[in-house]
């Protein structure tokens, strides 16, 4: 266990000050320096938690202090691997193997994935690192702040041809079918340049399909409840969490760590897959797109004819296609 003091002062110790002008305690030099450089970014990225914890505590939403708190703890158990690597033995160990290797030195990889879905800016502010093929060098910008969301309207073309494909490859199952004519007038709302009214069907399609999903996975899961039931359901929230849903649906590593937000190599052994169920799955629907979702159904907000809300909603309709098309393999 990491305190804080080691966390705030291990850092301003010079591990080779005294040891010889060589060629391999530079590279141990090296190696240090960039361990305390990703220190200093996570120690930043924590920081700006902290601040907006004290200046927000009073009108933050749920979602927002659970996953504030999540992202909180992803940098604690980063920044205690950091401070365990910044260690003069460990240092001396990986540089003599690196140079028996013989191998082009890597001074030191920082876990640029993490820092990236764990910043505010990309967890909290945006919240748009479920969607798997946005390229690095956006996501990047969007976890620092620095991008310009019309630029997401490049990604628009191909999201909606995957989304016609999934709807021809899932035809058959009738309560997917039973959106087909509202898909395809929101993809011609969009075409026509009507972005309000492609929005807002999107919106109901959306929630449309996670219901009937959820009618069908209780009876293939065996479940005791009503997924019907209005009192206990009658958000899309409460019906992806509040139903105890199975974990039988298998991800990789690094889409559990996208989708949750969860990147537990630093706390626990690293796992290639993971057991997810629907609530980890469809998650980023009880998230800041719910926050966004809610304003626009409910009259609050009105320039939602913009290219960050069209790339939300056909994303998010993707998800849950591809998501029917994972659970239907398992049930077939």
């Amino acid at each position: 266990m990491i305190t804080l003091g080691e966390i705030f002062n291990k850092p301003k110790i010079e591990l080779f000050l005294d040891c010889e002008d060589t060629k391999f305690y530079n590279s141990c030099r090296e190696r240090e320096k960039e361990i305390k450089n990703a220190v200093e970014m996570s120690l930043r990225s924590f920081d700006t938690y902290v601040q907006e914890f004290e200046k927000n505590r009073n009108k933050l939403s749920k979602w927002k202090k659970e996953w504030m708190g999540s992202c909180m703890m992803n940098l604690g158990n980063y920044l205690e691997y950091l401070i365990k690597e910044l260690d003069k033995k460990k240092i001396e160990d990986y540089c003599k193997l690196e140079e028996k290797m013989g191998q082009k030195y890597i001074p030191f990889m920082p876990d640029v994935i993490l820092l990236m879905i764990n910043s505010y800016q990309g967890a909290v502010e945006t919240d748009l690192h479920w969607i798997p093929d946005l390229v690095l060098s956006d996501s990047i910008d969007i976890s620092i702040g620095n991008f310009d969301f019309n630029e997401l309207e490049k990604y628009l073309p191909r999201r909606i041809t995957e989304i016609e494909n999934l709807f021809l490859e899932l035809k058959a199952i009738n309560y997917v079918s039973d959106h087909f004519d509202s898909v395809q007038e929101a993809i011609h709302c969009f075409k026509s340049n009507h972005q309000k009214a492609s929005n807002l069907l999107l919106l109901t399609i959306i929630e449309g399909l996670v219901r009937s999903h959820g009618i069908y996975l209780k009876e293939k899961q065996g479940l005791t409840i009503n997924p019907l039931d209005k009192r206990k359901y009658a958000s899309l929230d409460s019906f992806l969490k509040k139903i105890p849903w199975k974990k039988d649906l298998q991800i990789s590593d690094m889409r559990y760590g996208l989708l949750t937000g969860k990147h537990s190599i630093y706390k626990t052994p690293k796992q290639d897959v993971f057991s997810i169920n629907l609530t980890e799955r469809l998650g980023f629907l009880c998230r800041r797109f719910k926050e966004n979702r809610n304003i626009i159904l409910h009259g609050e907000e009105t320039k939602y004819a913009n290219p960050l809300n069209s790339f939300l909603n056909f994303s998010a309709l993707k998800e849950v296609l591809l998501t029917i098309k994972e659970y239907k393999e398992i049930y077939n």
